[in-house]
């Protein structure tokens, strides 16, 4: 007889229902939640934080948010105003004995942030569920030492990172990291030594506007991420982002929950998926983002539930499982089209600091170019947004997140014979641009007001 979760993705595949289901879900998030007032996010929208988020709308919950703390006080002043913002969440699943640290994808202004969150909750390692550059949009700060880079220093938080290690996977890539203080004094809580070696798993190739084809590839990699304890200590949580931090992020824990409840369990029975990312997203909110997401959860807990369970509880974390030849030709498009538009990340790779053989389809002077053509629109913007909305007390600065935008658009660009890539691609307005348009709406609303008098006054 066949579980309660086995039984609703066939009959939700069969009878097109992942639209009701994704809504059902929706609604019941925010009936059966904590109370209001523990969902504030009054910290997130304080005037010196707004620009602190990628997101106008994926902001993080007071009553969960990671609170920074300086590693001395010469630093405290990086962290701004309010001392100790960032977006992120410590996102808890204690009965399947996982706590997670969700976060965006870092921005230019805080990297040295992200390292110090890293550093302060004794992080074993980061997972990363989304490249720097998607389809020639900067999805992330590049905030990580590659192979070009190799070392990235933080002095704004007093920390330095170092590449120790690369190897690629084909579809994703494990880089071993060295994080060091630059600074002797520390506000741990506990005396730490002054460097810790961490990993870094990202992962290449999920859809910045969909899902991978099957579930095959993306279960290979948890067990990978897995198999190297990032996910078992609880008192450690790993760091885990994409670039809003909640719809790959979120995907990823209810998995891996759901997977760790069958595991101890022993059985699919009971394992309440949808009961799970509203557990999950009383933490941090809007959690799998879309219906293709949530369809996408169901399959990996079914085949990986099924595999833990036919090949013993005890090789739970072990488990290899086949990739489907969807999944290739994705990856092999993937490839083609990210190297295209100057991804960072290097598919060919398996290094250590000693030496490289790293090849791009870009030369280095193509990549640096690229990406700091890119950081330096995204900063520009920041600035002047931050003018235009008078030192950050109004105004929006950011766009609201929604994939199925992305999706929508691809379709009809596609459809149209436009190139995707291309046509995903929207620049960043800089001040010249959006300072003409408050120009002109400015002398519209003038000469408007001027002939609305001329009429009273005939």
């Amino acid at each position: 007889m066949l579980s309660a979760i086995e039984l609703e993705l066939a009959n939700n595949d069969e009878r097109n229902l992942w639209q009701d289901a994704y809504r059902r879900l929706s609604l019941a998030s925010g009936s059966d939640g904590p109370s209001s007032a523990a969902l504030s996010t009054a910290a997130a929208r304080h005037p010196d934080n707004r620009l602190l988020n990628r997101y106008r709308d994926v902001l993080p919950y007071d009553h969960s948010r990671v609170r920074l703390s300086p590693i001395s006080r010469s630093h405290a002043s990086s962290l701004g105003l309010s001392g100790d913002y960032i977006n992120a969440s410590i996102v808890r699943a204690e009965h399947a004995g996982r706590v997670f640290a969700m976060a965006q994808g870092p921005l230019p202004a805080t990297v040295g942030h992200f390292w110090l969150m890293v550093w302060q909750l004794r992080s074993r390692g980061v997972v990363m569920l989304n490249r720097v550059f998607e389809k020639g949009a900067l999805k992330c700060h590049p905030y990580f030492p590659d192979e070009r880079t190799k070392r990235v220093d933080c002095p704004d938080v007093g920390l330095r990172v170092e590449l120790v290690s690369s190897e690629s996977f084909g579809y994703y890539i494990v880089r071993g990291f060295r994080l060091s203080l630059l600074s002797n004094k520390t506000s741990d809580p506990e005396p730490a030594s002054a460097v810790r070696d961490l990993l870094h798993y990202q992962y290449l190739t999920w859809p910045d506007f969909g899902v991978p084809q099957t579930p095959g590839a993306f279960l290979n990699f948890l067990m990978a991420v897995r198999r190297s304890g990032l996910l078992s200590d609880p008192d450690r949580p790993p760091v885990v982002h994409c670039s809003a931090g909640i719809g790959r992020t979120g995907s990823l824990a209810v998995i891996d929950v759901c997977l760790a409840l069958i595991a101890r369990r022993g059985s699919l029975y009971g394992v309440d998926l949808p009961g799970e990312i509203r557990r999950l997203r009383c933490d941090r909110m809007g959690l799998v983002q879309t219906p293709d997401q949530l369809r996408f959860c169901y399959q990996a807990v079914v085949m990986g539930g099924r595999a833990i369970l036919a090949n013993g509880v005890d090789r739970a974390d072990s488990l290899s499982f086949s990739i489907d030849e969807a999944d290739r030709r994705q990856f092999g498009m993937a490839n083609n089209s990210f190297a295209e538009a100057g991804d960072s990340d290097d598919e060919s790779s398996s290094s250590s600091s000693g030496g490289s053989n790293h090849s791009s389809a870009i030369n280095d002077n193509a990549y640096s170019l690229l990406r700091g053509n890119l950081d330096r629109q995204r900063t520009t913007w920041l600035s002047c947004q931050h003018r235009l909305s008078g030192g950050g007390g109004g105004g929006v600065p950011f766009p609201l997140y929604n994939e199925e935008d992305e999706a929508a658009d691809d379709k009809r660009a596609a459809a149209a014979g436009v190139d995707a890539a291309e046509a995903a691609f929207k620049p960043i307005p800089t001040p010249v641009v959006r300072l003409r348009d408050l120009a002109w709406i400015s002398l519209l609303t003038a000469l408007g007001a001027y002939l609305v008098y001329q009429m009273g006054a005939a």
